[in-house]
């Protein structure tokens, strides 16, 4: 109870209103604590996530000198007699984030800790805490030290391979924890991506069908303005990238951070005015870096840019939904940005400059 009380606390009134230090170290796991950043609103995805999460927390609060104050100010809100308080607050040396496997002896639970060839007994009467663990399974998790025994906080269910098991075992002990971390931020996205490309098999068909119906409709109702090649371009001006956070580091400059914006597109990289692309990114940056918000796609905004510099341009004058972002970008710049847009008029590309390579 106290473990999970740990975790919600942090979570939900710390670490992403107060605490940036903490948000920014999550962010480096590649871990937003917000639904937008793309993940499939699915029990397991959403589950695993949340486990996730709270080995990243334990971490900060148990291993980052950041989170000492942070650790002994939930440990005062934590209704605790003083015996419960030593026990708790012996977590932050006492517990341990290990990879284990499972076994079962009786109606006991042997956690073997693959790293130090310890292994964890986990008592009959505190199973029904633990979601499942089947006999031979692989998992991370931290483990607490209780009175009786020690309790895994936490699960997540990562296979590692012999090859990794043997090499990482030569390793101290803190770069094995930042290699479990490193493990689980891949776990969790190829678990998103999984689920990203089911969902994107099953809804395919349907998706295709209502875009090329629409298009069709289009067409007979302006079949004397309707530019097939520009539609095409400008659906997607720039390929479908996975989720960027757009986020410029303390170290960065306005023009080093437009400048890797741009790195990260082909075709912007390449584009024949680029340095007149640079510029107009580092003025944006540059007037409005409260914009620069991590849980923003950075794809959106260059996808605007791109919108930007293309014959003929068909961004709507409101912006209704969020699928929308690429026009939301274009309009601001056009409304606070004018003098720069405008500049960009030397730099116009036809829309089949978007076009992939035949």
């Amino acid at each position: 109870m106290y473990g999970l009380s740990i975790l919600n606390y942090t979570g939900l009134t710390q670490s992403f209103n107060q605490d940036k230090a903490l948000l920014r170290y999550m962010e480096s796991y590649r871990y937003g604590p917000y639904d937008e950043l793309g993940a499939p609103d699915e029990p397991e995805v959403q589950d695993t996530r949340a486990q996730f999460a709270g080995v990243l927390l334990s971490y900060y609060l148990w291993r980052m000198p950041q989170g000492a104050s942070l650790w002994q100010e939930i440990l005062k809100w934590l209704p605790m007699d003083l015996r419960e308080r030593q026990q708790v607050n012996f977590w932050g040396q006492g517990a341990h984030l290990s990879h284990f496997i499972a076994h079962w002896q009786k109606n006991d639970l042997i956690l073997q800790d693959l790293y130090q060839d310890t292994s964890y007994t986990l008592p009959a009467y505190h199973l029904d805490l633990v979601d499942s663990l089947e006999e031979g399974e692989q998992a991370t998790a931290w483990l607490l030290p209780l009175d009786d025994a020690w309790f895994p906080l936490c699960l997540l269910p990562v296979n590692l391979s012999q090859e990794q098991l043997q090499r990482r075992k030569q390793q101290p002990v803190e770069q094995w924890e930042q290699f479990l971390l490193e493990v689980g931020a891949d776990f969790i996205q190829n678990l998103i991506a999984e689920f990203q490309e089911t969902e994107d098999e099953e809804t395919m068909i349907d998706q295709i069908t209502k875009e090329f119906m629409g298009e069709i409709d289009d067409l007979f109702e302006n079949l004397d303005t309707f530019d097939p090649e520009a539609a095409l371009a400008q659906r997607h001006l720039l390929p479908k990238r996975d989720f960027r956070p757009l986020a410029k580091s303390e170290q960065e400059s306005p023009e080093e951070f437009a400048t890797r914006l741009l790195a990260s597109e082909e075709r912007l990289k390449n584009f024949p005015h680029y340095e007149a692309l640079v510029h107009f990114l580092t003025s944006a940056v540059t007037a409005y870096p409260q914009l620069l918000l991590p849980q923003l796609d950075a794809g959106h905004l260059l996808e605007a840019l791109a919108l930007l510099v293309t014959v003929p341009k068909q961004a709507p004058e409101q912006v209704t939904d969020n699928g929308e972002m690429r026009y939301f970008w274009y309009l601001f710049f056009q409304e606070n940005l004018p003098e720069a847009v405008a500049a960009l008029a030397v730099c116009q590309v036809p829309s089949s400059y978007w076009l992939p390579d035949q």
